[in-house]
């Protein structure tokens, strides 16, 4: 299971927080296919650059 569900604007978000520059691991990689397959947004941050990326996003309505 991802570590955050984020939901905003009626939208849901799996997040998976990572530390800078560090991988998916295998099971992480196998989820993140399963939810995608389900038709449910997964997205991975590993900065601050990136969350403030996926609060744009939701904010200008692309998700």
């Amino acid at each position: 299971m991802p570590d955050r569900i984020v939901m905003l604007g009626g939208r849901l978000v799996f997040v998976e927080t990572k530390a800078p520059g560090k991988e998916l691991r295998k099971l992480q990689e196998k989820r993140t296919k399963q939810i995608v397959e389900k038709g449910q947004l997964h997205y991975v941050a590993d900065c601050k650059e990136r969350v403030d990326n996926l609060m744009e996003l939701f904010d200008n309505g692309t998700l």
